[in-house]
């Protein structure tokens, strides 16, 4: 039987184990930095408590990231199929490359002087119900560390090289701006004030860049010089890519306010629970997406550069049907565990068993979306492949309208809880959409 076993898993396809030990080493890399991340709000928690410079830092942060970050999500779809099909060292790849480097310096400079323009105003709109001392330093929290989205979207860039090319270390280096930050609180420096939270932000980000160039330099050379005229041939299709892509991700980020509105509808603390629930589910949400999608994404890619289309839908579906099936043990997992999560990571203070339990409540129902989440994110990984982002775009379309029907029709009679159970369904809709699509 043993021996059975083992030819079985000899007999595995090639892009199976690049898949797998390009996720185990992504998973391993990634928990690994989340520990520093945990030690910078640790660090954070004992310089600052819970007062209102923490609220302004957190704010300012999420004003000086929340595009970089969309622009990386797009950019890496959109990207790293496009360098795999260009192989490793073609002239085209070379030129396209060059230009690259030149755009992102480029855009990524144009985004962090909009930033700094725009803090006080956007301070203003997130901020607009604090106290005038939050709100003022948010707004100037926001401008001084306005370069972060500069080295945001270069890093954003350097990964997607690495990626293409399968070189999945650059996971390690989200650890770097945390342990700079936390270094920066605990060491005896002569900073006062927010001085260390913004001195060691902007470092930590900085470092960030300067260990992805060099990895870039190593892992997919030559880094390339800086063109800024468009005249690779890629740009044609690339400029309509990454428009599709990012209407799509638009349309995605647009259900969190979606569901706090009409959270918001159901009574005062409805807000508050279907937060602490979604950050949960967010947690194994965020590092299973990213798992999955580095893993598999390149290979994906490398199969349709092949022309191996009939291989690389068997091996998606494979993959979807896998990831559907463990993150469907871990629904009822945590279907079973969720008042213990709840109570563990929360009950303490204001927030009581009354609470806890509401709590656990949404987060059995938000435990629903898991299954197809995960995979759809696998089948979604093959519509990126294969350059299909007005069929992303569309199924994204038709899972928004569904999120606000289930909204409407589940809110008013399950309370918090239908607004997580429309989230499930949604993710339904969109992982049976791609899977026919994929079929086809």
């Amino acid at each position: 039987m043993i021996n059975a076993l083992i030819g079985r898993l000899s007999a595995i396809h090639e892009n199976h184990k690049r898949i797998a030990s390009g996720a185990a080493l992504i998973g391993v890399l990634t928990l690994g930095a989340k520990v520093f991340v945990a030690a910078r709000e640790v660090a954070i928690a004992w310089r600052y408590g819970i007062g209102e410079t923490v609220d302004a830092y957190q704010l300012a942060i999420t004003i000086a990231t929340w595009l970089p970050m969309l622009i990386n999500g797009v950019m890496t779809v959109v990207l790293v199929p496009r360098l795999v099909s260009l192989g490793r060292n073609s002239p085209s790849r070379r030129q396209f490359i060059n230009e690259l480097n030149g755009s992102i310096l480029v855009v990524g400079s144009a985004v962090s002087v909009a930033i700094w323009a725009a803090a006080p105003a956007a301070a203003s709109l997130l901020a607009s119900g604090v106290k005038p001392y939050t709100l003022h330093a948010t707004a100037a929290m926001a401008a001084e560390i306005a370069p972060v989205a500069f080295f945001l979207i270069v890093c954003g860039y350097l990964s997607a090289r690495l990626q293409s090319r399968e070189r999945f270390s650059y996971s390690s280096t989200e650890a770097v701006p945390a342990l700079v930050i936390a270094l920066f609180l605990i060491l005896p420096l002569s900073l006062d004030g927010v001085g260390p939270l913004i001195a060691g932000t902007l470092i930590g980000y900085f470092l960030q860049t300067l260990v992805l160039g060099r990895m870039t330099q190593r892992g997919d050379p030559p880094i390339g010089t800086c063109g800024i005229r468009h005249r690779s041939p890629e740009w044609s299709s690339f400029y309509g890519a990454i428009t599709l892509m990012a209407l799509g991700q638009l349309l995605i980020t647009i259900t969190a306010p979606i569901d706090q509105a009409f959270a918001a509808r159901l009574g005062a603390g409805a807000v508050a629970t279907l937060g602490y629930a979604t950050r949960i589910i967010s947690l194994l949400t965020g590092f299973g997406a990213v798992v999955v999608a580095r893993a598999l994404l390149p290979v994906l890619s490398g199969a349709v550069v092949e022309g191996n289309h009939v291989l690389g839908r068997r091996q998606t579906l494979q993959w979807a049907a896998l990831l559907g099936g463990v993150s469907t043990v871990a629904a009822c997992v945590l279907w079973s565990i969720a008042p213990l999560m709840v109570r563990l990571l929360f009950q303490r203070g204001a927030f009581d068993a009354a609470a806890s339990a509401a709590v656990a409540h949404v987060l059995r129902f938000g435990s629903v979306q898991l299954p197809f989440y995960f995979a759809g994110i696998a089948l979604v990984q093959w519509y990126a492949a294969t350059n299909r982002f007005r069929a992303i775009l569309a199924v994204t379309a038709c899972a928004l309208v569904l999120k606000i029907a289930l909204n409407a029709l589940l809110a008013p009679r399950l309370g918090v809880a239908g607004i997580a159970l429309s989230t499930a369904g949604m993710y339904f809709l969109t992982s049976t959409l791609l899977t026919l699509g994929v079929r086809r």
